[in-house]
C-alpha cells in the first residue's frame, strides 16, 4: 500500500508528508538492535522515512510533534521542529533532501547506530536555495544527537543544487562515514558541500579540514572514498571530478589531513561517479576505477590505476555508498 497507509502506521495522525526519492537515496541497516535490517529514505522535501523492514515506520521521540518519522519537518532549529512549522518562512532554515543518499553508522559511540545526512538548505518557504549544505546526525526516532541539535552548516554557495546541463545533473549530498583521525573519538564525516570544497568534519561535529577542488560553477564532485592506499596505517581520500567541459576534470588523493597526494587529469568530462577501490586482479594490491561520464566507440569508458605497495586490508568506505553492498551501513566491530 501508499506509505501513508497500511503497515506504515502513518494513518494514527495523518502526519506523514512523503514526496519522491533520487539517486541512491536509501540506506539499509539495524537500526534498533533487533538483528533486522531498517530503511532510511530522505525525501525530496524537508522529510526522512525511517522504517523497520516490515514497512513499519519508526516512532519518534517524545519531544517531536508527529507520531512516525515520516512526519518530522527538518528545520534548523530544533524549538521550530518540536513545534511542527516555523516561524517566520522567510529566514528559519530547514533542510531539504532531494539528493541526500544518508549513511547509518554508531557516530556517538553508545553501541547504537545512528544516521547522518548532508541536505541543502533553504529557507521555509523554499524561495531562497541557494544556503549551502548541512551536515545531520539523528536517532531512529529523529531525535538529534549531542553536538548536532542544530545541523552543521556549511553556507557558502558555488554550484550544485541545480543540473549544470547536458545530461550533468545536480551533485549527489553524499557523507562518507570513516575513522581517519585515531586520535579523536569516533568516525569522521567527509563530504562535498556545494562550495568547490571537501569537508571533513569529526563526530562532536567539529570541521577538521577543508580542502578546495575547484573555483568554477561548472565543475563538481559527487562523493569521496576513503581506504589506506600507502601502506602506512593512514587512510587516503579519494575522489573525482566531473565538468560541464572537457578537460577541467580530475581524479584526487587526500591524506588524512586534506593535503592533495596526487592530482590526475582525467579524459573528457571525467567522472561522475565516485570511485570503487578495490583488489581487481587479486594480487592483494589496490586498484581505483574511474568510470568515465563520457563514453566513446573503442575508447575506454573505465580506467583502473594500481597503486604499487598497497594492500587490501584497509577499506573503509571503498564505494559510494560505502561497501560492496551500496548500503551506506558501517557496521561496528563484531556486528
Amino acid at each position: 500500500p501508499p506509505m501513508t497507509t497500511g503497515s506504515s502506521g502513518c494513518e494514527q495522525d495523518d502526519r506523514c508528508y512523503i514526496a519522491g526519492a533520487f539517486d541512491q537515496n536509501v540506506a539499509i541497516g539495524d537500526l534498533d538492535g533487533d538483528g533486522h535490517h531498517d530503511i532510511v529514505v530522505p525525501h525530496d522535501n524537508a522529510y526522512v522515512s525511517i522504517h523497520h523492514g516490515t514497512g513499519e515506520a519508526f516512532d519518534t521521540s517524545d519531544d517531536l510533534p508527529s507520531v512516525k518519522t515520516p512526519g518530522v519537518r527538518y528545520l534548523h532549529d530544533l524549538a521550530l521542529t518540536q513545534q511542527g512549522w516555523p516561524d517566520n518562512e522567510a529566514t528559519d532554515l530547514q533542510a531539504h533532501f532531494t539528493n541526500t543518499p544518508p549513511a547509518i553508522a554508531d557516530l556517538d559511540g553508545d553501541d547504537q547506530y545512528d544516521v547522518i545526512m548532508i541536505a541543502s538548505v533553504q529557507n521555509a518557504s523554499q524561495d531562497d536555495r541557494l544556503k549551502g549544505v548541512a551536515l545531520w546526525a539523528i536517532h531512529g526516532d529523529a531525535s538529534r544527537l549531542a553536538h548536532f541539535e542544530t545541523p552543521i552548516h556549511f553556507p557558502d554557495y558555488l554550484a550544485g543544487l541545480w543540473d549544470l546541463g547536458d545530461n550533468m545533473v545536480a551533485a549527489t549530498n553524499q557523507v562518507t562515514v570513516a575513522d581517519i583521525d585515531p586520535t579523536r573519538p569516533g568516525p569522521e564525516l567527509i563530504f562535498a558541500g556545494f562550495d568547490g570544497r571537501i569537508h571533513a568534519v569529526d563526530a562532536t561535529g567539529q570541521e577538521l579540514w577543508f580542502m578546495t577542488y575547484t573555483q568554477s560553477e561548472t565543475v563538481l564532485t559527487n562523493g569521496v572514498a576513503v581506504a589506506d592506499l600507502s601502506g602506512d596505517g593512514l587512510p587516503e581520500v579519494v575522489f573525482n571530478s566531473h565538468s560541464l567541459s572537457d578537460d577541467e576534470s580530475s581524479l584526487f588523493i587526500l591524506d588524512a589531513g586534506g593535503n592533495v597526494q596526487q592530482e590526475v587529469p582525467l579524459p573528457r568530462r571525467g567522472s561522475m561517479a565516485v570511485p570503487t577501490i578495490g583488489d581487481v586482479d587479486g594480487d592483494h594490491q589496490l586498484e581505483i576505477v574511474v568510470s568515465l561520464k563520457d563514453a566513446e566507440d573503442q575508447v575506454e569508458s573505465v580506467l583502473v590505476y594500481t597503486v604499487p605497495g598497497s594492500s587490501d586490508n584497509c577499506l573503509l568506505w571503498p564505494t559510494g555508498r560505502g561497501n560492496l553492498l551500496r548500503n551506506g551501513w558501517v557496521r561496528n566491530a563484531g556486528d
